[in-house]
């Protein structure tokens, strides 16, 4: 299918958006790396190697030690995964706009948004939950219809309401080619946590640290396997975005005034 067909049908290429995330990717990974190991790498490996103890216990089926530090943990990262999300949809999309996205600029934009994005985050979250608890089916249909929220809330200033409804509206039609998209992301992601696990584990096997989960070798492999996975994620959401409304509206004149 050509593009020209794809915009004439309302149906996005899938071919397409793998080779525009390639193109996005190759343009600006040393940048969307940056961000996503400051703001998801870097938190998540100080919080691991500042609570080693309890992670160790916890990994011999001790589980007392879990208290008030785990939260503030997990709400750091709450806080600053959605910093990274807001960045790298915008980098993304001023990317694909034809403009280069600052890392200053990347981070203002995720910094105003994080709040927002926290509240679509847990909205999603409690969704899909109760999908994937009925028999799986309705939290895979939920996954493709929500896949654009957060692209489509950076890109359009909904609200938060609003931008699910618009991943929804976006997404009718061309839910199956999501999934299948979805599926290739999966595939891809796997393919590079085991050679990134791989070499982290020989690296804690040299040090002595072989199934410590504080060790240093594997907290570096866990936040950078979890940063690239990020990226990708955050990308293709973004490609899927503008591939979306190029099929639906057709053109691209509306690109010039987004996220701006």
């Amino acid at each position: 299918m050509t593009h020209a067909a794809a915009v004439d049908t309302g149906k996005i290429d899938i071919g397409r958006v793998i080779r525009v995330l390639m193109e996005v990717l190759k343009r600006n990974f040393a940048t969307f790396l940056l961000l996503a190991l400051l703001l998801y790498g870097l938190p998540s490996a100080i919080v691991t190697l500042l609570r080693a103890d309890d992670l160790r216990r916890f990994q011999d089926g001790d589980f007392s030690h879990f208290g008030p530090g785990l939260g503030l943990g997990w709400l750091v990262g709450l806080v600053t995964s959605a910093i990274l999300q807001g960045a790298l949809t915008y980098a993304a999309i001023e990317d694909l706009s034809g403009r280069r996205a600052s890392i200053s600029g990347s981070l203002t934009v995720g910094l105003r948004a994080f709040l927002p994005l926290i509240g679509i985050a847990v909205l999603a979250f409690v969704g899909l939950f109760v999908g994937y608890l009925l028999l799986v089916v309705p939290g895979v249909i939920l996954t493709c219809m929500w896949m654009v929220t957060v692209p489509a809330f950076i890109a359009e200033r909904t609200t938060i309401l609003g931008a699910f409804g618009r991943s929804a509206e976006l997404t009718r039609g061309n839910r199956w080619r999501i999934l299948g998209a979805l599926l290739l992301w999966i595939c891809a992601a796997f393919v590079v946590s085991l050679v990134i696990g791989f070499l982290g584990g020989v690296a804690a096997f040299i040090t002595g640290g072989a199934g410590d989960p504080a060790n240093p070798a594997t907290v570096l492999t866990n936040a950078v396997t979890g940063s690239i996975g990020i990226v990708i994620g955050a990308a293709a959401a973004a490609v899927l975005y503008v591939e979306l409304r190029k099929a639906r509206e057709g053109g691209a004149a509306w690109m010039a005034d987004i996220v701006r």
